[in-house]
């Protein structure tokens, strides 16, 4: 429906100025919703007032809910309106005109606002002027009354509680003084009432931050000296760990020897203001690093998240050889994989979390371990007459150990059962349990070494862990194979940190192309042009990413920061 709706202001004078503006839905809503066509201006209307239509050839307007509407003057909650006619929404009245002729318009609505809010509002305060003379209150009692009230509460009261706890703090430092540390146990435990429930809460200059809410209102527990800032020595009784930014031998200007914890860590700001995380505090440095550091570091210029270069594993040469031969697209396959065991056609559709779990920390993926992700399709099986045993999926030694050890176990047992056109000897083959001369003891031993070569080198041996590892030969003796070492997980970004519990709404894909991956090779972190898609700069429009949301200062190297006291 195409409508042009007029609004109708009175003047003081008496004369009507009317805006015309068009308007299309189906339906027409009118209310003081956001999400209305007409917008009824006045907290008296609902969010949804009513709702204009069109069916039966007729326009109708119904009421929404519990509201109510007028047409002609006639209360009702739904009802059929011509050229002409007049009814009232809310404080509104309104009415249907013919659109002219030349408009692509169905119709014209007028509205006009016929019940000021300000008339109800004048009558109510006429009503309800009330002044604390009629109360039989007289206001200047009552104002020092009110005055001595905040006094006591507010002034003496912590004034006595501050040189009180001071009291109490010179005796529990017989054995001299009390680290932050010690003050928040005693604040814990209780011991000697250092820090009474107190009225001091009211002097603090804004909220702790949520690192040091443990140490409740007793403000000198940092401030040693009564409104003076903090020193340093009094953080570092606690944060005695606390490190350099960088070396502060190789980079001398860069040493945080000469500044207060202060200067960068404001206190009293709410729960999480204490680390400061602008771009600035960064760049103010970054920006130019030569500059900064006379040419000595080897890091690029870089002011906010947008001028960020690639990560250093992005370079080929970073990445180190897996030693594994792996497919994740071939894993990936949207059709599934066969389950070996399962039902004739049975397939199986992997995801990423098959295989890849977050660590406790939501930090780093846990490395997959064979047994949990890979035994159910991988079958190390190795000898049908022991469908017990499975190559364990250890040291290339360990395992051709085990098998040894497995076919002289069989041949010493004996029931071994021959498939077509194996040859095993009568003594491997005899009844379970059953005596053996020592003559047919050395036989059968000599029949499991051979057996154990053949599956050693053969198809349940170096062909069975070949299909996933790469195998390393020994030209000299084919059974001294074995296999391309695996290095050691690694973290990637070396200076920095990654969560991925904030990223669980994105899928995995979105980050990682795993699904076209088929290489084990494939280092299938994300660019950070794809992390760029999401996270800008400060003040970017994308999600807010500065310095700090990735990088730690006191963290970058192991060398203890030996501040001035």
């Amino acid at each position: 429906m195409k409508l042009i709706l007029r609004t109708l202001q009175r003047k003081t004078s008496g004369d009507l100025v009317a805006r015309d503006k068009a308007i299309t839905g189906e339906p027409i809503r009118l209310g003081r919703g956001a999400d209305v066509e007409v917008f009824l201006n006045d907290p008296r209307a609902l969010l949804h007032q009513a709702t204009l239509v069109e069916r039966d050839g007729g326009v109708y307007i119904d009421a929404a809910g519990q509201a109510t509407i007028k047409i002609d003057g006639h209360t009702v909650t739904s009802g059929r309106i011509k050229v002409g006619d007049k009814f009232e929404a809310g404080p509104y009245a309104l009415q249907l005109l013919a659109a002219p002729t030349d408009s692509d318009a169905d119709y014209i609505i007028t509205i006009e606002l016929i019940y000021p809010l300000e008339n109800v509002r004048d009558a109510l305060s006429e009503r309800s002027t009330l002044s604390v003379e009629d109360l039989g209150i007289r206001a200047k009692p009552w104002s020092i009354a009110i005055g001595v009230i905040i006094a006591v509460m507010f002034l003496a009261i912590p004034l006595v509680e501050h040189f009180n706890g001071e009291a109490n703090r010179v005796v529990l430092e017989v054995d001299g003084p009390r680290t932050v540390k010690e003050i928040r146990d005693a604040n814990q435990s209780g011991e000697g009432e250092i820090i009474p429930v107190s009225m001091r809460q009211f002097w603090q200059s804004g909220h702790l931050s949520s690192s040091h809410k443990i140490l409740g209102t007793d403000c000198s527990a940092c401030h040693q000296e009564p409104f003076q800032q903090v020193a340093n020595e009094t953080c570092s009784s606690c944060h005695a760990e606390a490190h350099e930014h960088v070396d502060p031998i190789k980079f001398p200007n860069a040493t945080i020897g000469d500044t207060a914890c202060q200067s960068c860590h404001k206190e009293h700001e709410g729960p999480e203001a204490l680390v400061l995380n602008s771009e600035e505090f960064c760049s103010d440095c970054h920006g130019n690093i030569a500059a900064t550091t006379d040419g000595q570091s080897e890091l690029k210029d870089i002011v906010s998240f947008e001028s960020h270069g690639a990560f250093d594993y992005e370079d080929p040469a970073n990445r180190p050889k897996t030693g594994l031969k792996f497919s994740h697209k071939q894993h990936l396959d949207k059709e599934g994989m066969k389950v070996p065991d399962g039902l004739m056609g049975e397939r199986r559709v992997l995801n990423c979390d098959s295989c890849h779990q977050a660590d406790v920390t939501g930090t780093v993926m846990a490395k997959p371990e064979f047994e949990a992700v890979c035994a159910d399709c991988h079958s190390l099986h190795f000898e049908p007459n022991a469908p017990e045993r499975t190559i364990p999926h250890a040291d290339v030694t360990v395992a051709k150990q085990y098998i040894r050890d497995a076919y002289a176990s069989i041949a010493l047992y004996g029931g071994f059962k021959a498939r077509d056109g194996e040859a095993a000897p009568k003594v491997v083959r005899r009844i379970p349990g059953s005596k053996t001369t020592a003559i047919q003891k050395q036989e059968a031993l000599a029949w499991a070494e051979s057996k154990a070569d053949e599956v050693i080198g053969g198809h349940f041996g170096k062909k069975l862990c070949g299909t996933c590892h790469e195998i390393v030969e020994d030209q000299n003796d084919p059974l001294n194979w074995t296999l391309v070492d695996i290095p050691d997980a690694e973290l990637y970004l070396q200076k920095g940190h990654f969560n991925h519990a904030p990223h669980t709404s994105s899928s995995c894909a979105e980050c990682h192309s795993a699904d076209q991956s088929e290489e084990a090779g494939d280092l299938l972190l994300p660019s950070v042009s794809v992390c760029k898609d999401c996270h800008g700069g400060d003040n970017d429009s994308l999600v807010p990413t500065t310095c700090t949301s990735c990088h730690e200062f006191h963290k970058e190297n192991q060398i203890k920061a030996e501040v001035k006291q």
